[in-house]
Parts: C-alpha cells; sequence; structure tokens
C-alpha cells in the first residue's frame, strides 16, 4: 500500500475528540490524582481547625465521569462555534461538526425525539431562513429538554442568521426573540437564567480580540476546568463560631449560613500563606457565588497547581439547607437536561459494568481524618440513589439478570 493511499485512510481527529482524550489522559495522571487529595485533606482540616464550631457533611471529591467529560467539552464546542458563526461566520465543515455533536448529544441526551430535534438543527444550519417557521423551530429546541447552553447556542445562529435575511419581519422577529430569551425575559422573570440569548456576552467577545483569539484555539477553549472537583456542605454555624481571624456571629438559619459561607470565602483567598503551602493558585476570575432557580446558591472556585498549570480542580462550598433544596426542586440537578441518570440496558455482564463506569463518577470521602476511595458499588449508589426507585420492577429484572450472568460465569469458570 502507498504512503499516498495511507495518508488518505487517515482519519482526522475533530477539536472535541482531541480534548476529550488530553481530559481523560489528565484524569487519568497519577500526580494529579496524588496532589487533589493532598490539597483535599488539607482543606477538610482547614475548616475543623480554623472553625471547631462549625459543622460540615462528609467531604467529597469527585471525579468525573468519562460521560460527563464528553457532554461537557461537545457542549463547550457548540457554544465555540455558535460564537464563531455570530461573529464571522463558519466553514461548511464546522456547520457540519455542529450538526453532529448536537445529533449525539441528543442521543446520549435521550430526548423524547431526537429525530425532529434533530431535524431542526439541520433546518436551522441548512434552510433558507425565509423558509424557517421561527415560532415552530424554538418552540422544539428551547425545551428543558435541551441544554441550557446548547440552547444559547441555538438562539445566537438563529438570530445571526435572522439579522443577515431579508425577511420582510425581521425587525418584528429580532424583537420578539429578545423579549422571550433576551436581558427582557430575565427582568420580566427576576431570573437571569432566562437570558438565553446573552447578546451582551457576544457583543464583549467581539470587542475582545483575545476572546475570539481563544475562539479560534478550541484545545484551549475546551479544556474541562472540572475534572476533578471538591464538595464542602455546611451543616451548622453557631451562635458563637470561633476562627483564627475573627468571632463571627451568626445563627443556625440558612441565609446567615450562606453568609457565612461567602466570609469563609473570602477569608480563604486572603489566607496566601495557606494556598502558598499548597502550592496553589486561584485561575483568574475563577471565584463565582452561583444562584440558580431550584434554589442552589453555592461557592465555587478553580484552582491551578503552580508547578502543574495544567492541573486544574474545582472547590464547592455549599448550605445543607439549599443543597436539599436543590436536590427536590423541579431543576434539581438530575434532572437537568443532559443531567439524566437512567441505568443503562442489561445485554450483559460485561456491557452493563462497562456502561455504568462510563457514566458514574468516582468519589473519595474524607473519614476519621484519612482519605477513603469509594468502592464501585457505593460510587453507583451515591449517584443514582436520588433518581432511581430501587424497588422498581426494571430496577429487580436487572439485578435478577445480574445474578443469572454471575452463575453463569461462575459455572463457566468450574467447567
Amino acid at each position: 500500500m502507498s504512503d499516498r493511499f495511507k495518508d488518505k485512510l487517515v482519519v482526522q481527529k475533530g477539536p472535541a475528540r482531541e480534548a476529550y482524550e488530553y481530559a481523560i489522559a489528565l484524569k487519568n495522571n497519577i500526580d494529579f490524582e496524588k496532589n487533589t487529595a493532598k490539597v483535599f485533606l488539607a482543606f477538610t482540616n482547614y475548616i475543623k481547625e480554623n472553625y471547631p464550631d462549625v459543622k460540615i457533611d462528609t467531604p467529597k471529591l469527585r471525579e468525573k465521569s468519562p460521560k460527563s467529560i464528553r457532554g461537557k467539552i461537545r457542549r463547550l464546542e457548540l457554544e465555540r462555534l455558535a460564537k464563531l458563526y455570530a461573529i464571522e461566520g463558519i466553514s461548511k465543515r464546522q456547520q457540519q461538526s455542529f450538526l453532529s455533536i448536537t445529533q449525539k448529544l441528543l442521543r446520549e441526551d435521550k430526548v423524547e425525539n431526537p429525530k425532529k430535534m434533530g431535524q431542526m438543527v439541520k433546518n436551522l444550519l441548512y434552510e433558507p431562513i425565509e423558509n424557517i417557521d421561527i415560532s415552530s423551530l424554538t418552540q422544539t429546541l428551547i425545551t428543558p429538554e435541551i441544554n441550557e447552553h446548547s440552547q444559547t447556542a441555538f438562539l445566537r445562529i438563529l438570530k445571526t442568521r435572522i439579522e443577515q435575511s431579508n425577511r420582510k419581519d425581521k425587525e418584528e422577529v429580532l424583537r420578539q426573540l429578545e423579549k422571550e430569551y433576551g436581558e427582557e425575559a430575565a427582568i420580566r422573570e427576576k431570573n437571569p437564567e432566562a437570558n438565553k440569548l446573552r447578546s451582551e456576552n457576544l457583543e464583549e467577545i467581539k470587542n475582545n480580540s483575545a476572546e475570539i483569539e481563544r475562539l479560534h484555539k478550541p484545545k484551549e477553549y475546551l479544556k474541562a476546568k472540572d475534572l476533578l472537583a471538591m464538595r464542602f456542605v455546611f451543616t451548622e454555624v453557631p451562635e458563637e463560631g470561633k476562627t483564627q481571624k475573627k468571632q463571627t456571629k451568626v445563627s443556625e438559619k440558612d441565609d446567615n449560613i450562606i453568609r457565612f459561607t461567602r466570609q469563609f470565602s473570602k477569608d480563604l483567598l486572603e489566607d496566601t500563606a495557606f494556598l502558598d503551602s499548597l502550592g496553589i493558585a486561584l485561575l483568574p476570575n475563577a471565584y463565582k457565588h452561583k444562584t440558580k432557580q431550584n434554589g442552589y446558591v453555592a461557592e465555587h472556585f478553580k484552582f491551578y497547581f503552580k508547578e502543574h498549570p495544567e492541573q486544574i480542580f474545582e472547590l464547592q462550598l455549599r448550605s445543607i439547607y439549599r443543597e436539599e433544596i436543590a436536590q427536590v426542586g423541579q431543576a434539581a440537578h438530575c434532572k437537568r437536561a443532559g443531567k439524566k441518570r437512567v441505568l443503562p440496558e442489561f445485554h450483559n455482564l460485561e456491557q452493563f459494568y462497562a456502561a455504568i463506569r462510563d457514566m458514574v463518577p468516582k468519589y473519595t470521602i474524607v473519614s476519621q481524618g484519612k482519605i477513603h476511595k469509594c468502592t464501585w458499588a457505593q460510587n453507583a449508589a451515591a449517584y443514582f440513589q436520588d433518581s432511581i426507585d430501587f424497588d422498581s420492577p426494571e430496577c429487580s429484572k436487572i439485578m435478577q439478570a445480574i445474578q443469572e450472568e454471575k452463575k453463569y460465569a461462575e459455572k463457566k469458570m468450574e467447567k
């Protein structure tokens, strides 16, 4: 076989695939795992030593699952391509990539009618804009089944195509889009998340050459910065919670616990001696106070190791009351688009275990001052506990099939 023919057989990897392989390699880096575990234990001890009267739930360190990493990177790629589309346009190959990634996400997220939604995205990209029923398209694609980042990507492409069109009703349609999905919607609904268009964000990017340059560097843009994330949930803050720095006077009421959490965040970032001792630093603009409609309130930080800047982990600080609200609320994490937790179909034991390992994150906890890695079963139970009825007929059938498969495997080994 000639070298020229061999070259034609080489399959080019897309940006999302390259980013995924890089993330998996980094996640499996032993030094990264050891460094983060060391910091995880240090943070736990820091809270207990400096805030002895403050109670926290069992600290958890979560390692993102392969499925979750794929979904994250694919959504980042949709976001990147949609921004480029709106700013300067994208090639036919990039449009095909946008459609292909969307179809993969629709299948993985198990939306009710992936073919219909996939066709709508195809229309969005290729159908003459004058022939598109805008109302029907938005009603199909801007739904709770679709991840909010994907919704923003679709809306940005739609708005750009309308702006560049000769539609007679162009101005009216654009006003309606802003009213339903822009800043006006956020003000009307008193919910920042209702601003799905995020037009102001796009205008900032257009005027920022560094950001535009970053959009052309998918390897940098698609980096997953939460491969490892540690979570501390505050459960109780007494009236007289003492710290090394000051005396805090807050009650056990949740609002005050949230205020305490924000004060703790400020104290932590100011304690440069402690952070330096761990060899970590905060990424630029990587401290966020997050709130969601479902009651979720938390402080999020992204730190990196100074000697290994590619090793980035996330720190989350939450309140127990808000944590419970977020779990049972209509927009709970496992009910959000792309976050469904459904047991895989059982065909055989090997396939079933492989599917579970692909979707279930690995957890590490701190118990009695020591690091403990959770077992395969503990990881699966923690992941599915709030979204699956283990007493359901479906689950019982799967468990029965697993037992039968095990017996068959054991008999085979005996022979």
